[in-house]
């Protein structure tokens, strides 16, 4: 979910209320989920100063899958994996807490809210007649995206790693939680359910995928695959420069709403082909830290599948990220992994696959360089120096 820069005064006033009543850690543990602009609860405040007549509008809260099947039902619940990734309702980390309501009419509700395997069956006496060979059939509800690609690559425990650059970018493993309500939250991250036992635990990145995109049509040249080639060329951090990879803010693990792109370091020598390898290079950097705070719910020698389709096109950042990350990055042979992911959970909550599935092909791995990872270590530690002294007031976890 996208950041909303018009909710930033919100969240920052729902943080500080938070904290004077000695609650803002409590409610992180018992959602599940940073207070920031990317999520539900400051972009309800804005919405209610912006229209806080009498008797609002708003009738029911929903997500726009859980609005399209109540057209077919008169009445659909949200699923407890969209109700706790955006936080806006009952259903968080813990399942049957919010974590407060904001003044607000009367007139406001959540909708109900039913684990991801409960089936619904039954349609609307007019959608009946038009389909009359789905009245007995189960519709499921909508699953977190996130939920969805890890269990689309076969990441479904603490083995395996899910690592994703599309646009965006994001680490996350699934963790169960065997009658447990909630799991530890390391600073930064997020949970949310995938059902009633299981959680998604992971970090994300605003900019993934789209900061190669504006990189390569920034540094134009007539050729992107010489300009690649040329990055690939170079040494792991051989560039002087230091970037902090926020086109669009930052998540996690900082979440700093007022981070921007940073490079720090140019001079003469600097070439395009640097500056390419750098950003790579920087975003890779980013999913160490939230790695390195997954590390305990990790089990020992967890391998890491990678999938997206920033990674399919760029060689060199699969290897940058084996390098960084110390481990070997296996690039899966899918390329829908959410769509998989929405189908294997369906057929689990029919009983039809068992939950720890078998591993997908490999299409490609690359293994980490002990000797570049030494000098990825202390690239890590100098970006994050920059990025305290640039960001260090504004950022919640870093």
């Amino acid at each position: 979910m996208a950041a909303d820069p018009l909710s930033g005064d919100y969240a920052r006033r729902l943080r500080d209320d938070l904290d004077g009543a000695g609650k803002l850690l409590d409610t992180y543990q018992r959602t599940g989920t940073p207070i920031h602009t990317a999520y539900a609860p400051a972009q309800l405040l804005r919405l209610a100063a912006e229209d806080a007549a009498p008797g609002w509008r708003v009738v029911t809260w929903q997500t726009l899958s859980a609005h399209l099947l109540a057209q077919w039902r008169r009445f659909a619940p949200i699923s407890s994996s969209e109700a706790g990734w955006t936080v806006s309702g009952p259903c968080s980390q813990h399942l049957g807490r919010g974590i407060g309501r904001p003044p607000a009419p009367p007139a406001r509700q959540a909708a109900a809210c039913l684990m991801t395997t409960q089936g619904i069956t039954g349609l609307s006496a007019e959608y009946a007649k038009r389909w009359p060979e789905l009245v007995n059939v189960p519709f499921f509800l909508a699953v977190g995206d996130g939920a969805a690609a890890n269990i689309g690559t076969s990441c479904t425990n603490a083995e395996r790693l899910a690592l994703t650059i599309g646009t965006s970018g994001a680490t996350r493993v699934v963790v169960r939680t065997d009658g447990v309500d909630t799991i530890n939250v390391p600073p930064g991250l997020w949970v949310y359910p995938v059902d009633s036992h299981r959680r998604l635990l992971g970090g994300s990145l605003t900019d993934g995928g789209s900061l190669y995109t504006w990189l390569r049509r920034t540094l134009a040249k007539e050729n992107n695959d010489q300009l690649l080639a040329e990055a690939t060329a170079l040494a792991p951090d051989a560039h002087g420069l230091t970037v902090l990879p926020f086109l669009r803010s930052e998540r996690s693990p900082g979440w700093a709403t007022a981070a921007d792109l940073t490079i720090s370091g140019i001079s003469a020598e600097t070439t395009p082909a640097h500056i390419l390898r750098a950003g790579l290079e920087a975003v890779a950097y980013r999913f160490r830290l939230i790695a390195d705070r997954l590390a305990p719910s990790l089990a020992d020698g967890a391998q890491i599948y990678a999938s997206g389709g920033a990674l399919q096109s760029a060689p060199l950042w699969r290897q940058i990220l084996a390098d960084v990350l110390q481990r070997p990055v296996h690039l899966t042979e899918i390329d829908e992994a959410t769509s998989r992911g929405v189908a294997v959970l369906a057929a689990q909550a029919l009983g039809l696959v068992p939950e720890d599935l078998p591993l997908l092909p490999i299409a490609e791995t690359a293994y980490p360089s002990a000797a570049a990872g030494e000098r990825y270590t202390a690239a890590v530690a100098r970006q994050q120096v920059l990025y305290r002294k640039i960001l260090g007031e504004s950022a919640q976890y870093a």
